[in-house]
């Protein structure tokens, strides 16, 4: 490959495999083999692309899911303006504020490896709506 396609490359893996046309969310070495010789027609074996996805500097890493639905500023608007409502009316009424936990498995799956650059956890946000 050139200096060229490999930057090309690197920009397509960062952006991650659901913008390139594939189904999942991290990316596997035959996917890669697979989009290189469709985009480039260069084939690799599956241990060469490991190989070069080394040498351009990314590494198979575990991902780390986040879930889209929690808006951090939803949340910190939330504690700074609803909690101390809610608290005050607690103590005007002399009442109890309970919190319930809830037992629930994720609806999206285990987490798995995928290639990003070293350093980098790679973030896969998760899509599922409450």
């Amino acid at each position: 490959m050139t200096k060229t396609q490999r930057k090309e490359l690197d920009k397509i893996i960062t952006d991650g495999p659901a913008k390139a046309g594939f189904s999942g969310a991290c990316w596997r070495s035959p996917m890669i083999q697979s989009l290189i010789y469709e985009m480039f027609g260069v084939f690799y074996s599956v241990h060469c692309i490991s190989q070069l996805l080394k040498n351009m500097g990314f590494s198979y890493q575990k991902a780390k899911f986040v879930a889209d639905h929690k808006d951090p500023e939803k949340r910190k608007k939330w504690l700074k303006e609803k909690w101390p409502e809610i608290f005050r009316l607690a103590q005007e009424k002399n009442a109890y504020v309970l919190f319930g936990d809830e037992a629930s498995f994720p609806q999206w799956g285990s987490l798995t490896y995928t290639w990003a650059q070293k350093g980098q956890q790679p973030v896969v946000k998760n899509l599922w709506k409450p």
